[in-house]
């Protein structure tokens, strides 16, 4: 049987999530994996293999476009013990303005949700439509046929009544994967699983990996027919959004407080942010793993400082004299990693350790490590990292 070129299937694709198109530097890897139980029996071992889940998950390294931030870091104040796809109860419905309040809601215009009522949902929302938020302020939304609407702030849904009973909102934002050879995968309801790493540096780009994870859309059943994702055959993507000038490379300027010389300082070889996440999975015995839910969140910066002395950094750990104790905190003055057009913060930075290499071959000082610490404001927290383009003041 001969091998038929045509049937070999290949070639890149474009993401979309959130309202934002991604390029990828390598592949855009899918990963449908299927997790199971064996069925034991002593006299015969092993008499079956099942399903226990099916998890859905997609990783690629961004081309390194600094934009869409929001969308690749969407952690930085999120509360631990939410849900990645968050719920909110609707406080109070205003027929009048077509607006919901919803106290510190914490969602951002253009995400994607359904709703749900322990009764009658308000006039004409209905469980079975996809929605868009608009934030109007931090404790309002308004709800919009498309993602543009909800941005723009147009086309809102005119909601006639309250309905009844209590009404709840879970954000389901769909992801896209369309091949340039015609083909589109819809997964109804992703998330960020982990967020990327950045580098700051002249010789690399600021990017790396960002996972999402894509779960059973709300309401849905594993029997239904498209309750994961949807193939389709389509049109070849026409996007012109990709701009090279966006993709930033260049040294960074480090500061920690404001003494010299830890006010101001390069790096022999860039800086690496890292921003691991502790998630929970949420599951039912019918349905298995549903969302998850963010337990914790470490931030760290690493980088071989240069212009510090052996005294410098000796100074900076306290190991003794006044001051020095066991059971000190070590949360610091707030880490600041600037370029042009690039601002990262880690607040409340805390130094690790400050390695001295003495040898023919080495720089004395090593890579010290930060790591951010959660401060307060009058008792509320406040976020351990942000990521921009200038400096947040």
């Amino acid at each position: 049987m001969s091998t038929k070129v045509a049937l070999i299937i290949g070639g890149p694709a474009l993401v979309t999530y959130r309202g934002q198109t991604f390029y990828s530097q390598g592949d855009i890897t899918l990963d449908p994996s299927i997790e199971t139980f064996p069925i034991m029996v002593d006299r015969y071992q092993q008499v079956d293999e099942r399903v226990k889940n099916q998890p859905i998950k997609l990783s690629f390294t961004p081309a390194g476009e600094w934009e869409a931030l929001n969308v690749l870091f969407p952690y930085a104040s999120t509360v631990l013990g939410d849900l990645i796809t968050p719920v909110r109860t609707f406080g109070t419905v205003v027929p009048a303005t077509n607006l919901i309040t919803i106290t510190g809601h914490g969602l951002t215009s253009g995400d994607a949700i359904r709703c749900s009522s322990t009764t009658t949902l308000p006039a004409p929302l209905s469980p079975a439509t996809l929605y868009y938020a608009k934030a109007v302020d931090p404790n309002t939304i308004s709800l919009h046929p498309t993602y543009g609407d909800a941005i723009a702030g147009t086309n809102i849904i005119d909601i006639t009544d309250v309905g009844t009973g209590t009404h709840k909102l879970v954000v389901n934002n769909p992801l896209v994967i369309q091949t340039f050879a015609g083909q589109q995968y819809t997964f109804p309801n992703a998330a960020v699983v982990s967020m990327p790493p950045i580098t700051v540096s002249a010789v690399q780009t600021l990017l790396g990996q960002v996972t999402f994870e894509c779960f059973l859309a709300e309401g849905a059943n594993w029997s239904d027919a498209n309750p994961f994702y949807t193939l389709a055959a389509v049109a070849a993507p026409n996007d012109t959004s990709f701009n090279p000038t966006n993709v930033l490379t260049q040294p960074a300027t480090m500061g920690w407080g404001v003494t010299p010389p830890w006010s101001s300082f390069s790096t022999k070889s860039g800086v690496r942010v890292e921003f691991p996440l502790q998630l929970e999975a949420v599951e039912t015995d019918m349905d298995g793993v549903l969302t998850r839910r963010l337990s914790g969140i470490t931030v760290t910066a690493r980088a071989v400082p240069m212009g510090l002395s052996e005294s410098d950094i000796m100074t900076k750990l306290l190991l003794q004299g006044a001051g020095a104790a066991r059971g000190r905190s070590l949360s610091g003055a707030n880490l600041e990693i600037s370029a042009t057009g690039f601002w990262v913060r880690l607040y409340g930075a805390a130094l690790r350790g400050g390695p001295q290499l003495f040898g023919t071959k080495s720089d004395r000082i090593g890579e010290l490590t930060w790591v951010a610490t959660r401060t307060f404001a009058t008792g509320v927290p406040n976020p351990l990292f942000f990521v921009g383009t200038a400096n947040p003041g």
